[in-house]
C-alpha cells in the first residue's frame, strides 16, 4: 500500500517539476511590449528664428540710357521667421525683414545733368514659404539643411527727392533659397540662409523691371517640440 501510495504522489507532483524551468524563465524575462522607436535626430514642432543679413540688389529699378540709372544700395537687414513643421520634413514659414537702405544715383550720361543723392529707400519684405528639411541621423542630426520655395510682396518707401524718378511700390515677390538649422543646445539654434527675392518693380516713369534681391543671413532660433 506504501508503494502505490508514493507512485500516486510522484505522478501529481511531476507536472508540478515539468512547469517549474518554464516560469522560472518567465520571472527571469520580462515580456517584451510593442515600444515605438525613438526619432532619429532632433525634431521640432516650431521655430522662432530672429536674424540680421545683408541683402543686395544685382538690377538697377530705373534706367534712363539719356541720364542715370537707380538702384538699391546694399544695405544690413533685420528680420524674423516662424516655422510650423509637420511630418517627413515639411514645413510652412512666415519671413519678414526691414533693410534700412538708400538710392543710388549712376550716371549713364557724364555730360547729362542728374540728382546728386535721392535718399533713403526702405525695404521692407514678407513671404510665406514652403520649407523642406533634410532627413539627418547620426552623429551630423544637429545640422539640418532645408530648401525653400515661396511668395509674398515686397514694399518699397523712399523719400520725397526721389519722386518723380522713382515712388514708393508694392509689388508681388517670390522667393527660394537654402541654409541650415545647427542645433547647439536643447532649444537653441543657430540659422543659416541665403535667399534670392524675385520681383518685378514698375517704375512711375520707366518700364516694368525684373528684380533679384540676395539676402545672406545668420540667425539665432528657439526651438519648440
Amino acid at each position: 500500500m506504501a508503494r502505490n501510495e508514493r507512485a500516486l504522489l510522484l505522478s501529481m507532483l511531476l507536472p508540478v517539476f515539468a512547469l517549474t524551468p518554464v516560469a522560472a524563465q518567465e520571472a527571469v524575462t520580462p515580456r517584451q511590449e510593442n515600444i515605438p522607436l525613438e526619432r532619429e535626430g532632433p525634431r521640432s514642432v516650431f521655430d522662432l528664428v530672429g536674424f540680421v543679413g545683408w541683402v543686395a540688389s544685382l538690377n538697377d529699378i530705373t534706367n534712363d540710357p539719356a541720364s542715370f540709372a537707380t538702384s538699391i544700395k546694399p544695405s544690413v537687414s533685420f528680420g524674423v521667421e516662424g516655422t510650423r513643421w509637420f511630418g517627413s520634413g515639411f514645413g510652412i514659414g512666415i519671413h519678414g525683414f526691414w533693410a534700412p537702405s538708400e538710392l543710388d544715383v549712376i550716371p549713364n550720361d557724364v555730360t547729362a545733368e542728374g540728382p546728386a543723392d535721392l535718399g533713403d529707400a526702405n525695404y521692407f519684405s514678407a513671404v510665406v514659404n514652403a520649407l523642406y528639411r533634410l532627413p539627418v541621423s547620426g552623429p551630423a542630426a544637429t545640422v539640418q539643411p532645408y530648401f525653400l520655395l515661396g511668395g509674398g510682396v515686397r514694399h518699397l518707401a523712399v523719400s520725397e527727392d526721389a519722386a518723380p524718378t522713382v515712388e514708393d511700390a508694392t509689388d508681388p515677390q517670390l522667393t527660394l533659397g537654402l541654409g541650415a538649422f545647427v542645433q547647439f543646445a536643447s532649444s537653441l539654434t543657430i540659422r543659416i540662409g541665403m535667399r534670392d527675392f524675385v520681383s518685378v518693380f514698375d517704375g512711375a516713369e520707366s518700364d516694368s523691371r525684373l528684380q533679384n534681391d540676395i539676402l545672406a543671413s545668420f540667425g539665432v532660433g528657439y526651438r519648440f517640440f
